[in-house]
C-alpha cells in the first residue's frame, strides 16, 4: 500500500509513523522501517512505544536509533519530548531528528 501511495502522489514526499511494534515481544520497527524506505517512503516518525506499552510507561529511544541507523531516510523520534534540550540529546550518535 505504501509503494502505491508514494507512486500515486509522486513527486510529492509521503511520510509514516508507527510505533516501534504490539508489544514488548514483538518490536520490529527496524524491519517495517526498512519496507518502508525501499517503498519510497521520505521520512519516519518513529514513537518509542508499543501498542500495548502506553503513558506512562516510558519510550525506547534505543529502538529509535536503531531505526535511524538502519535507514537513509531522515528519522524523527516521538515520545516524551517536552523540553529542546531533551529533543537534541539523542540526535548527535543516533542521526535522527526529534520532534
Amino acid at each position: 500500500m505504501a509503494k502505491q501511495l508514494c507512486r500515486a502522489v509522486a513527486p510529492l514526499p509521503v511520510t509514516a509513523k508507527f510505533g516501534i511494534g504490539w508489544d514488548a515481544d514483538s518490536v520490529n520497527a527496524v524491519r517495517v522501517a526498512g519496507i518502508l524506505e525501499e517503498c519510497g517512503i521520505a521520512a519516519l516518525a518513529v514513537h518509542g512505544r508499543t501498542a500495548l506499552k502506553v503513558i506512562p510507561a516510558k519510550p525506547d529511544w534505543r529502538v529509535i536509533g536503531e531505526v535511524a541507523q538502519t535507514v537513509a531516510i531522515p528519522v524523527i523520534g516521538n515520545g516524551d519530548l517536552f523540553l529542546p534540550r531533551k529533543s537534541r540529546a539523542g540526535a548527535p550518535e543516533t542521526k535522527m531528528l526529534a520532534s
